[in-house]
């Protein structure tokens, strides 16, 4: 494997190509395996000290990004700061486990189910592994989707209705912040001024600004989707987790 590789831009990812579809195999191994030993392994300490370290490890990765292309001398301000939506994640993620804030993580639940998982399907990745672009995309996606889930399997949290409301309106109060910056510096954070680039959900929509529109309907329903899910769900679905765990020794 040539270094070269690790910072080379290649162009020739390939959506559901074999690496795209062994990544997505790794990601759901390793989520439920953690998922599962949170739930069932961890002390609540454990839990808590483990989805935190998670968060540095995806924080790193997305400030590893900015830091490689200034030594590499491509360093751009209008794409490389971390204010998308899922760049944004590991480092609320992380405050959010700290502090235990329930209210907080179901906020970026709704976020991250309705954006960041589908992103892992349609990513708007061009770079294939070892690129360390292709690294942070991964480790940021994934990690970012795994800990949301940690949040309602291992620690427990559950939505409520009004949920939807407050996600709602913190999604458009951090809109409105990030908008004026990307008039000011041509960029497109939160893909606000412009769909982003490749073929994902964006592409069903209708076209700058109206799909800006078109996504606080869209956002509402998902939403409102997602809460149904998690919150009526099946017991035999929703206590899969208990039907696995390992039976407890009587002392």
């Amino acid at each position: 494997m040539e270094l070269t590789s690790f910072y080379t831009d290649s162009n020739q990812f390939i959506h559901f190509g074999y690496e795209h579809i062994q990544v997505l195999m790794v990601c759901l191994i390793f989520g439920i395996w953690f998922i599962y030993s949170g739930k069932f392994k961890w002390t609540p300490a454990e839990r808590q000290k483990n989805a935190m370290r998670l968060a540095v490890v995806m924080m790193v990765l997305q400030l590893f990004k900015p830091a490689i292309r200034l030594v590499l001398g491509n360093y751009n301000h209008t794409t490389d700061l971390p204010f998308h939506l899922c760049s944004l994640m590991p480092f609320a993620l992380w405050f959010i486990y700290k502090a235990q804030h329930r209210q907080a993580w179901a906020i970026f639940f709704f976020w991250i189910m309705a954006g960041t998982f589908q992103a892992l399907f349609t990513p708007t990745l061009t770079d294939v592994l070892p690129h360390y672009e292709a690294l942070r995309y991964w480790g940021v996606h994934a990690g970012v989707v795994i800990l949301a889930l940690f949040g309602y399997f291992a620690m427990g949290w559950r939505l409520k209705a009004m949920d939807i409301i407050w996600s709602g309106l913190a999604m458009n109060a951090t809109a409105l912040i990030i908008y004026p910056y990307n008039c000011l510096t041509h960029s497109n954070y939160f893909f606000l001024n412009a769909k982003p680039p490749g073929t994902t959900l964006y592409s069903l929509l209708p076209e700058w600004p109206w799909y800006i529109l078109a996504l606080e309907g869209v956002l509402i329903v998902l939403f409102s989707i997602i809460y149904a899910i998690f919150q009526f769900t099946p017991i035999a679905v929703r206590y899969l987790l208990l039907w696995v765990r390992p039976p407890q020794l009587d002392r």
